[in-house]
């Protein structure tokens, strides 16, 4: 993941614990190894862009957060 513009935080775990964690800033990059499992939060407007190598999906933790289906 890379932070475009804004900030976002992210943990990696399976249960969202934002803890004192700073958000990362404006060309800040991620990278999450396969098979772990991470959430992410902004606190303000922001533009983050995803990047993977197939195959890949989005498991989404609570169904009501995923845009799918809403």
């Amino acid at each position: 993941m890379t932070v475009i513009s804004g900030g976002f935080g992210t943990a990696i775990g399976d249960e969202p614990d934002r803890g004192p964690v700073d958000l990362m800033g404006p060309g800040s990059f991620l990278q999450v190894p396969t098979g772990e499992a991470y959430f992410g939060w902004t606190e303000e407007e922001s533009i983050v862009q995803s990047h993977a190598i197939g195959p890949f999906a989005v498991e989404y933790v609570d169904p009501p957060d995923d845009p799918r289906i809403n």
